[in-house]
C-alpha cells in the first residue's frame, strides 16, 4: 500500500489517537503510536528507541512530571500535512498543554516523520521538538 490522499487525511485521526493516549497517561498506548526503531530528537538530545519497553519508560518519566505539573490535557493542531515518498509523510504539529480547568499552561511545535507499517497504520519514526525545551522553561519560570 502507499501513502494516498485518505492517508494524508487520516494524520489529523492519528494525532486524534495520540492525543487521547496522552491525555490517559497511558505509556503503552503512547508508545503504540511510534514504530521502532523511531528516534526523538531536539537541539540538546537524540534518543534513538529500539525496544518498547524503554520507549515506554521514557514516556512514564513524562507523565510523572505531567502529574507534578498538574498537565491534564493534550490538544494537537496539524499545521500541515506532506508526503514525502509512497509510505512516508511528514507533519507539522503544534501542541497546547491544559490544566484540569482547560487552561493553557504552555504551547510547543514538533515536525513528525510518520511511516506506514506492514498492517497499514501510521506509526511515528522520527519526533523533532522544535521548541519544546524553550516554551516549557519559560512557562515553569513564569508559573
Amino acid at each position: 500500500m502507499i501513502v494516498t490522499e485518505q492517508t494524508i487525511l487520516s494524520v489529523n485521526s492519528f494525532f486524534e489517537s495520540y492525543a487521547q493516549a496522552i491525555d490517559t497517561f497511558d505509556p503503552k498506548s503512547i508508545a503504540w503510536h511510534y514504530a521502532l526503531p523511531c528516534t526523538l530528537l531536539s537541539d540538546d538530545s537524540s534518543v534513538c528507541f529500539t525496544d518498547y519497553t524503554k520507549l515506554e519508560s521514557a514516556f512514564a518519566q513524562v507523565k510523572r512530571f505531567y502529574i507534578q505539573h498538574h498537565i491534564i490535557h493534550a490538544r494537537h493542531t496539524v499545521w500541515s500535512k506532506r508526503q514525502w515518498t509512497n509510505k512516508i509523510v511528514k507533519a507539522k504539529v503544534r501542541w497546547e498543554y491544559l490544566d484540569n480547568n482547560n487552561k493553557p499552561l504552555y504551547s510547543c511545535d514538533y515536525q513528525y516523520v510518520l511511516k506506514l507499517d506492514n498492517t497499514y497504520h501510521l506509526k511515528i519514526v522520527l519526533a523533532l521538538s522544535v521548541n519544546e525545551k524553550e516554551q516549557m522553561e519559560a512557562w515553569l519560570l513564569n508559573k
